[in-house]
Parts: structure tokens; sequence; C-alpha cells
């Protein structure tokens, strides 16, 4: 899921369109930059199927460091 945190409804948009990004794409208008004290974006966060937030400084996708935390996850799953 991407979130984005623009704060111009069709500068998002016009982001989409260009990118072709089939993902799940939110516009979140509610300062979750400032609520949750973003200082790094992108911002990778693992959610549990539950909703509740495993941690929010997950590394990046691409990274081989996220096999890691998931793998650790699915071992202990009460983390």
């Amino acid at each position: 899921i991407y979130i984005s945190i623009d704060k111009k409804k069709e500068k998002w948009l016009d982001a989409i369109r260009s990118k072709a990004n089939f993902d799940t794409q939110i516009l979140d208008t509610s300062n979750m930059y400032d609520n949750y004290l973003l200082y790094q974006l992108p911002k990778f966060i693992i959610i549990d199927p539950n909703g509740k937030i495993v941690t929010s400084d997950a590394p990046k996708p691409s990274s081989g460091e996220l096999t890691i935390v998931l793998d650790s996850l699915l071992r202990h799953p009460e983390i």
C-alpha cells in the first residue's frame, strides 16, 4: 500500500497517472507526517493482518534485510 501525504490532490493524481502503478494508492490528508513524526520518506512499515503496527522502521523492500525481518516475524509471531 502506498500512502501519499501530498498536500495537493491534483499533484498526487498526476503522479499516479504517469507511473501506471497498479498497487493500492491512498492520499492521506490527516497530517500523518506530523502525527507520526515521519522524518524520512519513503517510510516502510510492517502491519500484521489485524492492523497492528509490527515495526514502523522496516528496511526497504529491495534490501536483503527485509527478508530477515519477515523471517524473524514468522518464527516469532508474538513479537
